[in-house]
């Protein structure tokens, strides 16, 4: 009983606290980032795209529990429409956190080895950006196809007569935000196993890839330059080490 009661009230703190202070800290975090000196530089430009999708997801995951703290029903079992967008969307925005920050760590990298200019740096955003939700989105149409379920209930009634009592049932379905019959296995068994892959083991691996290459680059022109310029650069490339090791962790 205590531990339910408990588990309760840190649910109905935390998540009020998190879309609170999840807000807060990622607008001032586009605030900073969107200055004049900051938001020419195509790594800020990929972090404030973060910072929105953050806010996106913080928003859409803590409506779930909080609507069903206050309705006593889970959001996605109040109708198809629902269960499927509200899935595909929550997906899609745990791939692209992760694969932007992937974007955004092969973009560094070979900013450093000077493949790409600073000069299209905004348009080079835009256009993996694009491509990149579109990717993303048509490898998560598969929810609206596999979920949603109609179960059949049978409520049991009592009919209490003078010495005599007989129980009967009424049946009736009711919308479940699960996969139908025929994915079952599917959703249960590969589905897990490609979002592990697609949205942490992968990325990690490539960033990982990225960063060793980033920090020997960086350690290597340190040594060469020391110019005004190439500090701006090297503190922009921390905060960015530090953005993906916090993803890592």
């Amino acid at each position: 009983m205590w531990p339910d009661i408990i588990r309760l009230g840190l649910v109905r703190i935390f998540y009020p606290c998190l879309m609170i202070f999840g807000t807060i800290g990622n607008i001032l975090c586009l605030k900073i980032l969107l200055r004049k000196r900051f938001r020419r530089q195509s790594t800020c430009q990929y972090l404030c795209i973060i910072a929105v999708i953050d806010i996106l997801f913080i928003y859409m995951r803590s409506a779930r529990y909080l609507y069903r703290q206050i309705f006593r029903l889970d959001l996605r079992n109040t109708s198809l429409w629902i269960c499927r967008s509200f899935i595909f969307f929550s997906s899609t925005l745990s791939h692209l956190a992760s694969w932007i920050l992937v974007v955004v760590s092969f973009d560094r990298y070979f900013i450093m080895k000077n493949f790409f200019s600073y000069r299209r740096a905004g348009w080079r955003v835009i256009k993996s950006t694009c491509i990149l939700i579109i990717i993303v989105c048509i490898v998560n149409t598969h929810y609206f196809y596999i979920l949603g379920s109609n179960i059949t209930l049978r409520i049991p009634i009592s009919h209490k007569h003078i010495n005599n009592s007989n129980e009967t049932y009424h049946v009736t379905k009711r919308f479940v935000c699960i996969a139908s019959a025929e994915f079952q296995k599917f959703f249960g068994l590969y589905l897990p196993i490609f979002d592990l892959l697609s949205v942490a083991i992968i990325p990690f691996f490539l960033m990982i890839f990225t960063n060793i290459g980033i920090i020997r680059t960086t350690k290597h022109t340190s040594m060469l330059l020391k110019s005004r310029k190439q500090r701006r650069n090297n503190r922009l490339t921390i905060m960015l080490l530090a953005v993906i090791l916090a993803f890592m962790l």
